[in-house]
């Protein structure tokens, strides 16, 4: 039983900091990147090649291309996602 206790225990502290180090280095910059995006980024922009009536031969190839650009893992993809799609991409290109 004692053996048992201990393995939750060891087990409990290594996923508690393997989130904390995953909330600092993933999901705090992706955020970051999100906000920064939503700020700079003109909606015009967004709309004219990623938008909902541009073109799947324009808008696909263009978010490839920007995704290239900004590799996350797919849990921080979610902020940026949002932000994109607030801004009048569509669902696809996002």
């Amino acid at each position: 039983m004692e053996l048992m206790l201990k393995l939750l225990n060891g087990g409990a502290g290594t996923l508690a900091s393997y989130l904390a180090a995953h909330v600092l280095l993933c999901l705090l910059p992706a955020f970051f990147i999100a906000g920064a995006m939503a700020a700079l980024i003109p909606k015009a922009s967004i709309t004219r090649w990623l938008g909902r009536n541009t073109p799947a031969y324009v808008s696909y190839p263009a978010a490839a291309l920007a995704g290239s650009l900004i590799a996350v893992c797919s849990c921080t993809i979610v902020p940026l996602f949002a932000g994109i799609y607030r801004k009048g991409a569509g669902i696809g290109p996002a």
